[in-house]
């Protein structure tokens, strides 16, 4: 471990996390899969690898841009990235294929809007690969060619001013692969809903107000949890939609009669259908960031989870197993970029992977 590293564990521990020392002896495979993320390091934003012992770091991009976005499937191999005006995939066998954002005369978008290329998602059977450009769109990955499923949709104002009326770009695909999670922007605020593949349709998340924040598919593909940590225009507290007809059950209630207030973040669920989060519980609202648990609930007994770990975490990010096992977590600290960290569900203490990173992903 670095320097660098060094003054993070240091930074760490003055906000009250327990962490370990910095270690000069590899651990053999503490990471289920290589984890990849993007870092500046090198002086633009370009996505990097950490190999399975966590102490081995290689640059994977080399574009004079930054790298925008990006997603890995640690089921193919693959890896999908976004430079803002051409998207790249790259498949197992490091084959790479290339796409260029359409010519904006051709759109019906906003300049600023036209000219972007962004969240990719690829799909852990490897077929397809989604993106969001005037729209949601599909690319085939056997033959190459991408169509859009879904235009964006704008109005105007009487004084003829455009504006977004519904921007869609995707989410994540369902286990089975047979659906999607995908936001939808409006001038302000969104939601998401759901995108089957075989119809081509739209499933609206029936939802009395704003929908948001941390999402997970249940492991049968049939309904999608989200989770929201946050207090204001958003409620806090859990929720599962139903992917068959959108419609919403309250899982974990933002506050109590007594006035104590849930935070729900960052689910994962397991193929025995029991979920994993990051949970706290306050005595009114909370001022400023609180520290999270991480624990697990069974079935139906969502609120009254078990503490995996007794320490409290400040989060920006979460990266679990997907075993639950573990989680990567970003911690809440200023600016995009900060120390990854290991924590594990056996209560071992916190370790430092990275000290410069954001947006971490299990790779091959």
């Amino acid at each position: 471990m670095d320097e660098v590293a060094t003054s993070v564990a240091a930074t760490l521990t003055a906000l009250g996390e327990q962490v370990a020392e910095p270690s000069s002896t590899p651990l053999p495979d503490i990471l289920p899969h290589s984890l990849y993320f993007l870092s500046d390091r090198s002086g633009t934003t370009q996505i990097w690898q950490l190999d399975l012992t966590g102490t081995n770091i290689a640059q994977i991009s080399f574009h004079e841009s930054s790298i925008l976005d990006f997603h890995a499937d640690h089921n193919t191999g693959a890896l999908a990235y976004t430079t803002g005006t051409e998207l790249v995939y790259i498949n197992a066998d490091g084959e790479r294929q290339t796409w260029q954002v359409e010519d904006a005369d051709t759109l019906t978008e906003l300049p600023e809007i036209a000219g972007q290329i962004s969240s990719p998602k690829l799909s852990s059977d490897g077929l397809w690969l989604a993106y969001a450009q005037n729209g949601l769109r599909l690319i085939d990955l056997k033959t190459g060619i991408s169509q859009l499923m879904i235009p964006n949709e704008w109005e105007q104002s009487d004084n003829e001013l455009i504006y977004p009326g519904r921007l869609y770009s995707p989410e994540s695909w369902s286990p089975n692969n047979a659906r999607m999670l995908i936001s939808i922007a409006y001038i302000e605020a969104g939601t998401l809903a759901f995108f089957e593949l075989a119809s081509r349709s739209i499933i609206d998340f029936i939802a009395p107000g704003i929908v948001c924040c941390h999402s997970a598919w249940a492991a049968d593909s049939e309904s999608v949890f989200l989770a929201s940590p946050y207090i204001g225009l958003i409620d806090s507290g859990l929720w599962r939609y139903s992917a068959e007809d959108g419609e919403e059950e309250n899982l974990i209630a933002s506050s109590l009669e007594d006035g104590t207030v849930k935070l729900v973040g960052w689910p994962m669920a397991d193929g025995d259908g029991n979920l994993n989060f990051f949970y706290a519980e306050t005595a009114g609202i909370p001022q400023g960031n609180t520290p999270l648990l991480m624990v697990s609930a069974e079935i139906g007994q969502w609120a009254d989870p078990h503490s995996l770990r007794e320490d409290g975490i400040h989060i920006q990010d979460a990266l679990w197993a997907p075993d639950g096992s573990l989680a990567i977590i970003l911690p809440n600290l200023e600016g995009q970029s900060g120390p990854l960290i290991l924590a594990n569900e056996d209560g071992r203490s916190l370790q430092v992977l990275i000290d410069d990173a954001w947006n971490p992903q299990w790779g091959p």
